[in-house]
């Protein structure tokens, strides 16, 4: 997931809606791209049409509770790789353990620290950033091996094939005495496979 300087996405999910557009404007400020949503239906809605990279999301949601909207972004082919915040007053660690195991990326207590829920964020996206980094060194080295193999693959058949042509060539050359137009194409072949 490539993830340019100026579309870091963040999709706030919150029933308070105050909460929601104090949250969206410090993120702004902070370089963020914002959406909210109220309840958790109009959540999942948003995760497929946004497409964030990050969900801070509140547990205490009215229609259905936050960690079945973390479960269903989490089980959904397209949209498993969003990283999730949740948020709750809860403050028993078992609500933290199920948060994690369910597939949170990390976690915040009421009331927020609005520094707090920036540096959590900014981690997020640094940890995106290190995964896509690792995924482009991953393919690059796929794509090494790749062009190593057909390299060696290829390169014994041209060299039997410049052979042949080789005494193709020796064998016009002795009949005629000129030299053919194999020559040209076996010290080509040669050169490129040197």
């Amino acid at each position: 997931m490539r993830i340019p300087l100026n579309a870091k996405r963040v999709l706030l999910v919150d029933d308070d809606a105050l909460l929601s557009k104090m949250f969206g404007d410090f993120l702004a400020n902070s370089g963020y791209e914002t959406r909210a949503s109220e309840n958790g239906a109009a959540a999942l809605e948003q995760v497929i049409e946004f497409q964030p990279h990050l969900v801070v999301l509140d547990i205490g949601l009215p229609d259905i509770s936050g960690l079945e909207v973390l479960r269903q972004i989490k089980t959904n082919p397209s949209s498993r790789r969003v990283l999730v915040i949740l948020i709750t007053g809860a403050t028993g660690m078992d609500m933290k353990i199920e948060a994690f195991q369910t597939g949170a990326n990390d976690y915040l207590s009421k009331p927020i620290n609005l520094r707090e829920l920036v540096l959590k964020v900014h981690r997020c996206f640094a940890t995106l950033q290190d995964e896509e980094s690792a995924i482009v060194m991953k393919q690059r080295e796929i794509l090494n091996s790749v062009a190593y193999t057909l390299d060696q693959g290829l390169r014994a058949p041209l060299q039997r094939s410049a052979m042949k042509f080789g005494r193709l060539s020796r064998k016009s050359r002795a009949r005629d005495g000129s030299p053919g137009w194999h020559e040209s194409i076996v010290l080509r072949s040669r050169q490129s496979t040197s």
